[in-house]
């Protein structure tokens, strides 16, 4: 394969790393907020069963205070960022891209020896890039949107 189409393959497969990574730091952030939203609920529930008249008199309050702010904090993100659903969108990006590659890859490699079928190739793997682009920012703004019509 030359290097050229080495280059353009590695340009196209490289969408897919970058879905991968966004994907991946979504649903980091997703599981976070959700661990988060958890601990701070079993700790309300310890903090409170162990509390008594002296501990909520002093700074046991602020403990219960500082995890109600916890738990409104994670659900917050949830909810503000819509992380489910841009974890959804960029992760249905990442299937796409890696789709796209796994054909670009075929492709090329059957049509390196016609350099004009090879050229009709590319633009059509640019363009099914550029469709996949198109759409995953057409979701996001969507999913930004508070009227959720297109």
């Amino acid at each position: 394969m030359t290097e050229a189409n080495e280059e353009f393959l590695g340009e196209v497969e490289g969408y897919e790393g970058w879905y991968d990574a966004a994907s991946g730091r979504w649903y980091g952030l997703l599981n976070f907020c959700k661990f988060l939203t958890l601990a701070a609920a079993l700790a309300s529930v310890v903090v409170s069963a162990v509390m008594d008249k002296e501990f909520f008199g002093g700074y046991g309050r602020w403990i219960l205070v500082g995890i109600a702010i916890v738990t409104a904090a994670a659900n917050e993100v949830l909810g503000q960022l819509k992380v489910r659903e841009m974890e959804d969108l960029r992760e249905r990006g990442r299937i796409e891209a890696a789709r796209i590659g796994i054909y670009a890859r075929q492709r090329v490699a059957e049509l390196e020896g016609d350099p004009a079928a090879l050229s009709k190739v590319k633009d059509e793997i640019r363009e099914l890039l550029h469709r996949l682009e198109l759409s995953q920012h057409g979701g996001a703004v969507l999913i930004d949107s508070p009227n959720k019509t297109p």
